[in-house]
């Protein structure tokens, strides 16, 4: 499926899903027009089915073939025999001959077999990788999704603290015209504000951008789609244990396939048997001297070995062997890499529970002192640069609450991914 028709292919289904321009998507919904949209999906799939015809190819190899076979010739001379009575001529120098065949292998010395396990476990490899591929793009999907909600969430932090320095601008400029507040105050908290609205801009841009990213691989370049979710869900599935992964599975088969192209390519090494079976209608057929047309049939076998080739046979064999233990080194390595990434995921996610935590008692902890220098401000006792940079450390601490649970639905993420969910 090429892009167009993946981009045809997304808007259906996202006309299907009532979603329009403003409505805000469900990760569930993200997903589904994604891989409607998404080119790889298709390509392998049909790298799948091109698997599955190698293996139905390899079924049929060095079976039974029907032949049908026209042939016709002329040659300018042709044998003759003196004779007491005369001279006998063997036919006129012209022939023709049709036969309908049939021809198959009726040993190979294993080749066949072997193909057919190559051919098998190459299609289980395809398999493995279209899972792992399937799995690793709905992890990508969910931390584009994720990006987008901590977006949203650091968005919405800046807007509460933009709110908040707006309601204290109006009251600092009302204390000034009451003779309560000095133009100095009025001056700090305008310049706060200037400042706040620069990082509002600034969150407004990164928002706009993780949605409009989201639109792209959603399968519309000009969509910027609200999302719909929480950072507080956890993405954990309460199961701890490992599965296989899709992809050391892949390498499996790979190896597997591999192995069974050593033998296959040994078994160039080993005598073969073909046998045939033919009725012909011919001219002159098998009597030259009479030289009409006439039916007859063959019954053949035919015993090929090589018996030297310049060591090619053997040269592919050690080849393909060579590339079986590459391919074992290469899963050895793979499921290292894989012990470690579950590992780190593992220390990772509970090192941002442990931020997460620490993080909301850190929002909870500024909220008191926010509202306590609050009411010392009302009541004279503090500064305005005191109560500004209070509220500057609840906006950041309601910023990094945000971040670090973000932080942590990505990190569960990986955990999934690397537990092979």
């Amino acid at each position: 499926m090429n892009r167009p028709c993946c981009v045809v292919a997304a808007l259906l289904l996202c006309a299907s899903l009532g979603l329009a321009d403003g409505d805000s998507l469900t990760f569930e919904d993200f997903e589904r027009l994604s891989r409607a949209a998404s080119p790889r999906v298709a390509a392998l799939r049909a790298e799948v089915a091109a698997a599955q015809a190698a293996l139905d190819q390899a079924r049929v190899a060095d079976g039974p073939q029907l032949l049908f076979d026209l042939s016709g010739g002329w040659v300018s001379r042709t044998q003759e025999m003196d004779l007491p009575t005369g001279s006998l001529r063997f036919g006129d120098g012209r022939s023709a001959d049709a036969s309908l065949g049939l021809g198959w292998t009726l040993w190979s010395g294993g080749g066949r077999q072997a193909g057919e396990l190559a051919a098998r476990a190459r299609l289980g490899a395809r398999r493995a990788e279209e899972e792992a591929d399937s799995l690793a793009l709905g992890h990508e999907l969910r931390a584009f999704f994720l990006r987008a909600l901590m977006a949203r969430e650091a968005r919405q932090a800046a807007q509460v603290a933009l709110d908040r320095l707006q309601r204290h601008v109006k009251e600092v400029e009302l204390r000034q015209s009451q003779g309560m507040g000095t133009a100095e105050a009025v001056l700090a908290a305008r310049s706060r504000l200037l400042q706040a609205r620069q990082e509002m801009a600034s969150r407004d841009a990164v928002e706009r951008q993780a949605r409009q990213e989201l639109g792209s691989l959603a399968g519309r370049p000009q969509w910027a789609p609200l999302v719909s979710g929480s950072l507080e869900h956890s993405l954990s599935n309460g199961d701890n244990t490992a599965r296989p992964l899709a992809n050391l599975l892949a390498l499996d088969a790979r190896v597997r396939a591999a192995r069974s192209l050593v033998d296959q390519r040994a078994a160039g090494l080993r005598p073969r048997v073909d046998g045939s079976a033919a009725w012909h209608v011919a001219r002159p057929g098998v009597d030259p001297i009479d030289n009409r047309w006439m039916g007859y049939g063959t019954l053949g076998l035919r015993l090929r070995w090589t018996l030297w080739d310049r060591g090619l046979a053997r040269q592919r064999v050690a080849e393909a062997s060579h590339e079986a233990r590459a391919l074992d080194a290469r899963r050895a390595e793979a499921e290292r890499q894989a012990a470690l990434a579950l590992v780190q995921a593992r220390d990772q996610v509970e090192t941002y529970e442990e931020e997460l935590r620490l993080s909301r008692e850190r929002c909870r902890v500024e909220g008191q002192r926010a509202d306590l220098m609050e009411t010392r401000w009302r009541a004279g006792a503090a500064t305005e640069k005191e109560w500004l940079d209070t509220h500057d450390d609840l906006r950041l601490a309601e910023l990094e609450q945000g971040l670090a649970a973000a932080r942590l639905r990505l990190a569960e993420n990986r955990l999934l991914a690397a537990a092979g969910f």
